[in-house]
């Protein structure tokens, strides 16, 4: 890939699944990664093991929900690396209650967490990337951006569409600035948020299994890359021909 060897990145959620797997391909292709997480240990646990692999990380402890929290991120992540030309938004958290029996509380928290959440880390990382001459904004959607299923409840589906039409827009009002906003959706990847999925469905997978997150992660690296640099705006859906079926 051209374009990310020497170049430094933030993952939000890069303490596990999808986000850890992100952040090491990233590292392996030679980027500076700064791995946040809402638990600091298991961000440490990625940034030391990107440490022994050769790579260059620091690990963050961060809340994107929070204000305070995202703004110290960045700071940190570009007082350690040195400056910061990719972020990518993975950071999510998930809920399947049924509809009729949603609580609104957990509502509220899951739409901090995924829709301000990378609103507000695209806000700062963006400004710092405007100041340094332009950079590339990953978000992390899903599949269900824009489908209602039953793998997972409303609430989250809501958040990963407003996540998608905020990829679309922000896109377009960053393209002055020379920065590229671009989506990924997974689909059915048992690691993180869907390791144990009680109501996944396998049936309509053209390929006839889940994702890795090796895959999911590999994808990313391009969409960041030079390689990728005529993708702007929209979502790239890497679901074995999942949503084909629908």
């Amino acid at each position: 890939m051209t374009g990310i060897k020497g170049r430094n990145a933030i993952v939000t959620g890069g303490g596990g699944g999808i986000g850890k797997g992100i952040a090491l391909a990233l590292a392996q292709a030679g980027a500076g990664v700064a791995v946040a997480d809402i638990k600091g240990a298991e961000a440490k646990a990625v940034a030391a093991e990107i440490g022994r692999l050769g790579g260059k990380a620091c690990a963050i402890e961060c809340d994107v929900a929070n204000s305070a929290s995202v703004k110290r991120m960045i700071g940190e992540a570009v007082s350690a690396l040195g400056s910061l030309e990719i972020l990518v938004n993975n950071a999510a958290i998930m809920d399947r209650a049924l509809f009729l029996e949603a609580d609104m509380e957990v509502f509220d928290r899951l739409m901090a967490v995924n829709v301000r959440g990378p609103y507000e880390c695209s806000i700062e990382a963006g400004k710092v990337m405007a100041a340094r001459g332009g950079g590339v904004i990953l978000n992390i959607t899903s599949v269900e951006d824009e489908r209602g299923i039953m793998t997972s409840g409303v609430s989250y589906t809501t958040s990963k569409g407003a996540q998608k039409a905020m990829t679309a827009s922000c896109a377009v009002h960053l393209a002055p600035a020379k920065i590229r906003v671009v989506g990924l959706a997974p689909g059915m990847v048992p690691s993180g948020l869907n390791q144990n999925n009680p109501r996944g469905d396998r049936s309509r997978i053209i390929a006839a299994r889940p994702g890795t997150v090796e895959e999911i992660a590999a994808t990313a690296v391009f969409l960041v890359s030079d390689d990728a640099r005529y993708i702007n705006g929209t979502t790239v859906y890497v679901d074995g021909g999942w949503t084909a079926t629908l």
